[in-house]
């Protein structure tokens, strides 16, 4: 669900962390191809593989999420990143200045958001199936990493560490299934569907969805 209006401060924590995960993920995903593609970089390759899936897992791959969803208005971005925050207090002294910005942003009553009115079911489905997408790609990106990396070692005749090693037959099961899911979600017919899905009905009704929440809102304001 969309805020529709959205606070200066909460977009700046958005893109702080949709900017710093987003590097981390960039860099860490460059540097661990480029270690793959070194006959040398194994040792190095060792060290790094399992610390960015860990970092992947912990923060990056949900600190991008929460805070593209931060940028977008979605509510349920508020709690990842606020579960977030307080994951980082303990990182000190970059990670407590930066989860006690993003608590003190998040629990300021004049940065919550507006109450909005009532919204169509077709709407609702809609969000949830995009949550849903959401959680779905960052599944994969985790599972993704470690079954390219577990794969390049296995590659190169070398035995990948521990973590990357015992969590590859898994990864690989849960991409697979990510992927056959989707397939079948795309190809499958809308059975309970009483009549087809019309996509300018629906961007009619979200549009006209929309200028309510914004009424709502400027009335709340």
């Amino acid at each position: 669900m969309a805020d529709a209006v959205g606070s200066g401060k909460v977009r700046l924590l958005g893109w702080i962390h949709a900017l710093l995960a987003g590097v981390g993920l960039a860099g860490g995903g460059f540097i661990c191809l480029g270690l793959m593609a070194d006959p040398q970089g194994g040792p190095a390759l060792y060290y790094m593989g399992p610390l960015f899936v860990a970092a992947t897992t912990v923060y990056l791959a949900p600190g991008f999420v929460g805070g593209m969803g931060l940028l977008r208005g979605w509510r349920w971005a508020r709690i990842l990143v606020g579960a977030l925050s307080i994951v980082l207090l303990l990182l000190i002294p970059v990670g407590t200045l930066l989860g006690g910005f993003g608590l003190w942003v998040l629990l300021d009553r004049r940065n919550l958001p507006p109450p909005v009115p009532p919204r169509p079911a077709m709407i609702v489905r809609a969000e949830r199936a995009r949550i849903l997408g959401v959680l779905a790609v960052a599944a994969c990106v985790g599972a993704g990493f470690v079954v390219v990396i577990g794969l390049g070692f296995r590659l190169q005749g070398q035995t990948a560490p521990a973590p990357i090693d015992d969590a590859l037959i898994p990864a690989t099961i849960l991409l697979v299934a990510i992927l056959a899911a989707t397939i079948l979600m795309a190809l499958a017919p809308e059975a309970q569907a009483s009549r087809p899905f019309n996509p300018f009905t629906a961007m009619r009704r979200r549009r006209a969805w929309r200028r309510s929440s914004e009424t709502v809102a400027e009335a709340h304001r």
